[in-house]
């Protein structure tokens, strides 16, 4: 079959991921005007709330507020509609955090793993705190999701009522051909109670591993990250990971598209700070 010929660069891919809106970011698929192009962010979050709306037959209503304090927890993916999607990034997509946005001090955080010595691993959470930057807090918004947008997200989610230890967690697999091929996502979410934190991160890891060889993908970076909160009795908590796919808003990228994708998070930070004054 012949290579169907399309700029995948990430100039173009960021020229069809902006939104309708000055300030506000979208979801996927809801702009026609620019191709198919989408910024992929990074959450994860947990929470807990006081349990009053149970009762015998049901949590429900106190799973759903517990799951909607973790959305606003942290990163605020709040007030909007999530469809789940599966977990893979191709080259119509940018990684916020490491395609774009990527702070200085990336890959500063290795992860050493006994059982991966041999892979280069880094911790997650740079690329949260870039998703963090990008949308702000329910307390100090910077641009967030325009509320009641329908936002395809990949993820995991696990609510549960106390006393209980919940965790959420995340690994990303960036392939050898990086932002040409595709990234893939495994999420795990669940309850710790005797076994240790660094099996439930080897275990990421080796899903990741196993997973590339199904699809017959080498990773050359892997990230990951997990949170964990206790829940006392009484209480509700949620553990989620959501990792939305975006449009992003014009003046988050500026005037020029080129100079945005060359922006470390600090250097973009200093940036925008006199237009949200």
């Amino acid at each position: 079959m012949e290579t169907e010929k399309y700029d995948f660069s990430k100039g173009n891919s960021l020229k069809n991921s902006i939104s309708n809106y000055d300030f506000y970011c979208d979801g996927y698929g809801n702009n026609h005007k620019n191709g198919n192009g989408y910024v992929l962010g990074l959450v994860l979050s947990v929470a807990k709330v006081k349990q009053q709306f149970s009762h015998l037959g049901s949590n429900t209503l106190d799973y759903i507020n517990a799951f909607d304090k973790a959305e606003v927890a942290e990163t605020n993916i709040g007030k909007i509609n999530m469809t789940t999607v599966s977990s893979f990034c191709g080259p119509n997509g940018l990684i916020l955090g490491y395609d774009i946005l990527a702070s200085k001090d990336l890959e500063k955080h290795r992860l050493n793993l006994r059982k991966h010595a041999d892979l280069n691993i880094y911790s997650l959470e740079p690329l949260l705190l870039s998703t963090k930057a990008l949308l702000g807090t329910i307390d100090k918004p910077v641009f967030p999701i325009i509320p009641g947008a329908h936002i395809p997200c990949a993820g995991k989610h696990i609510e549960a009522v106390g006393p209980v230890t919940l965790y959420a967690a995340v690994a990303l697999g960036i392939s050898e051909n990086g932002h040409l091929n595709y990234t893939l996502l495994m999420e795990d979410a669940g309850l710790i109670d005797d076994s240790p934190e660094e099996e439930i991160i080897n275990n990421l890891v080796g899903s990741v591993i196993e997973v590339g060889c199904n699809q017959k993908t080498k990773y050359k970076t892997i990230f990951v990250g997990m949170k964990k909160i206790h829940v006392e009795q009484g209480m509700v908590g949620c553990a989620l990971i959501s990792a939305p796919y975006l449009l992003l808003p014009s003046k988050a990228i500026g005037a020029s598209s080129d100079e945005f994708i060359k922006l470390s998070l600090e250097s973009w930070i200093e940036n925008i700070k006199s237009l949200l004054k």
